[in-house]
């Protein structure tokens, strides 16, 4: 009965997860029902914590994954997630601390390895550690370029600016429509000093990120450097669309003002006759 109703928590929480028409109080319900009739289980407070995390209710995850270690403290999941909050969060060093926990209960677990170098990454931790733990993560998941794109990131930290372009080749050889690392890879073909194809990188990214503020920015501004300024205008203006009142709002506006008028299209009842 616990396993069966744990179970119906997590078809709603992912059902809530795939399709954002639904929420998550239905998989929040079953699973505190479910707690309360199995008070010393620890399955359905993992449930509630990430029911609650993925709700945006951060310190209500927290009091339900914390109480289930309290409980038992060899429970991975309840560690992982315990991570993946801190991850929202931003609390780096925090997170490298669960995943690390969670590991060492499971160790080779490639979601933990994952999270747990992108962790290293964010926070600026042992960068040899998560460059460990995501080559191990990566012979597991050939099939998910999440591997591939942190350790991408891990190496443009560095500034191994070709190592980086080869692991955000490998990313779009797995997924052809993944629009960050067209955007990570843009990035570092700017600091190659390939602005031909940065420039090519970044028209992928904002086709297939059209709500990406920095794909779009960064587009606009190559563009108005290299003098076209019809093509940088729609970019701009794009992106100043999508964050008017962000920090780099003003200069957006700056690059607007000073850009040549738009050329006239011409006359198709002149032209030529």
């Amino acid at each position: 009965l616990l396993q069966a109703n744990c179970g119906v928590g997590w078809c709603f929480l992912m059902r809530a997860v795939y399709d954002p028409e639904y929420g998550f109080d239905e998989a929040e319900l079953i699973f505190e029902a479910t707690r309360q009739r199995f008070p010393e289980a620890a399955e359905p407070l993992v449930g509630l914590g990430v029911a609650r995390m993925n709700a945006g209710d951060l310190a209500g995850a927290e009091e339900a994954l914390q109480a289930a270690v309290e409980r038992y403290p060899t429970l991975p999941p309840a560690w992982h997630n315990l991570g993946q909050v801190a991850l929202r969060r931003g609390d780096w060093p925090a997170a490298v601390e669960r995943f690390e926990r969670a590991l060492a209960l499971l160790p080779q677990d490639p979601q933990t390895q994952l999270w747990l170098g992108t962790a290293l990454i964010e926070g600026g931790g042992d960068l040899e550690r998560a460059r460990e733990v995501l080559l191990a993560a990566r012979e597991t998941l050939r099939s998910d370029a999440s591997a591939s794109l942190q350790l991408g990131a891990l190496e443009a930290r560095q500034q191994n600016w070709r190592e980086a372009l080869r692991w955000f080749d490998e990313v779009l050889r797995i997924d052809p429509r993944h629009g960050q690392a067209q955007l990570l890879r843009a990035k570092v073909l700017l600091q190659l000093g390939d602005g031909d194809r940065a420039l090519a990188a970044l028209g992928e990214a904002c086709r297939l990120m059209p709500s990406s503020f920095e794909a779009h920015f960064l587009a606009g501004r190559l563009l108005a450097e290299r003098g076209f300024a019809d093509a940088a205008r729609p970019y701009l203006t794009r992106a100043l669309a999508i964050d008017p009142e962000g920090p780099y709002a003003g200069e957006i506006q700056a690059i607007l003002d000073v850009l040549p008028p738009p050329q006239a299209e011409p006359d198709d009842a002149a032209g030529g006759r």
